[in-house]
């Protein structure tokens, strides 16, 4: 069984009875589901994730003043759950599995990987947000979801950058993977510097995997998990993973060039279908700077287009 199916039986099998019967109105006021770090929040889980922070658990979020006020009792309600479930042994948290699960205050959990309690108050803020840390914030799933904070502040973080963030950012990749791949890495090869060559196309195919996220309106996770995520892509997703694939089983470093040049050519084709660009050139790095002409906003056109 994935974990946040697990989550979700454990809660409503065991929590949501109790809601019911001795906290009714509070199933108005919280938002209940798994959420955050772990790879069964990104539904990556497999029988190697149960040695630590992987079990029968949940969250509930309290909002504000609600958190001070409920936070004591929900905590007893917590703790007085069975610790193994359905077969499964309790929980085993880990030296840095602390705070993943139980009752949490909504400000607290989006500070922690946003840095902010909550949506982003402007572009710039957007735009120095890390997709990896969007991704960890929005992912898993809510089993008992109410008009609250935390589910409001989800939904606008799911609706993604905002337009003018986004092709700052698609811009950015444009340059970087073009400069990783299409020229350091050729560079290295000439001089000779194997080991410059490998962080060139390691930098290259991370910065498309995550123009490719872009490209999909999705936030990349951060690099244990985004070769995973990066298959479910409709759009480029698999000709991304195929062509690091190709990489990984071709010995002759000097073929990769041709592999990393297709997967620039067909992600060029798809910036032009979307209107982006219309520049002819087959560099990456020449298309970065007509798509940051579209960008709206004035302060953040005039930002370097490396930045992003």
């Amino acid at each position: 069984m994935k974990g946040l199916d697990l989550a979700e039986k454990y809660f409503n099998d065991c929590a949501l009875p109790v809601f019911k019967e001795k906290y009714p109105e509070l199933l108005s006021k919280i938002t209940v589901g798994l959420a955050g770090e772990g790879s069964e929040c990104l539904g990556f889980d497999d029988a190697f994730s149960r040695d630590h922070d992987w079990g029968p658990a949940f969250c509930i979020w309290l909002d504000g003043e609600l958190f001070t006020q409920e936070g004591p009792r929900l905590r007893e309600l917590y703790n007085t759950l069975p610790a193994e479930f359905d077969g499964f042994n309790a929980r085993q948290t880990s030296q840095w599995g602390e705070g993943r699960i139980g009752v949490l205050k909504t400000e607290r959990f989006y500070q922690k990987f946003l840095g902010i309690s909550g949506i982003p108050e402007d572009l710039t803020r957007w735009l120095v947000t890390p997709e990896i840390t969007l991704a960890t914030a929005t992912s898993g799933r809510l089993f008992h979801n109410s008009d609250t904070q935390f589910s409001r502040t989800r939904t606008a973080l799911l609706d993604f950058y905002p337009d003018d963030v986004r092709l700052k950012k698609i811009a950015a990749r444009c340059m970087t993977g073009g400069r990783s791949g299409q020229y350091n890495y050729i560079r290295c090869l000439q001089r000779g510097e194997l080991f410059a060559a490998r962080q060139a196309e390691m930098n290259f195919f991370s910065s498309i995997f995550s123009l490719i996220f872009l490209l999909n309106r999705v936030y990349m996770p951060f690099d244990k998990w985004a070769y995973r995520k990066l298959q479910e892509l409709p759009l480029l997703g698999e000709t991304g993973r195929k062509a690091a694939e190709k990489c990984l089983i071709e010995f002759e470093p000097a073929n990769h060039i041709d592999i990393m040049e297709t997967l620039a050519k067909e992600i060029i084709g798809v910036l032009k279908a979307e209107g982006l660009t219309t520049s002819p050139s087959d560099f990456l790095a020449d298309h970065g700077p007509e798509i940051q002409n579209h960008i709206q906003d004035e302060q953040l056109k005039a930002i370097d287009v490396w930045f992003g």
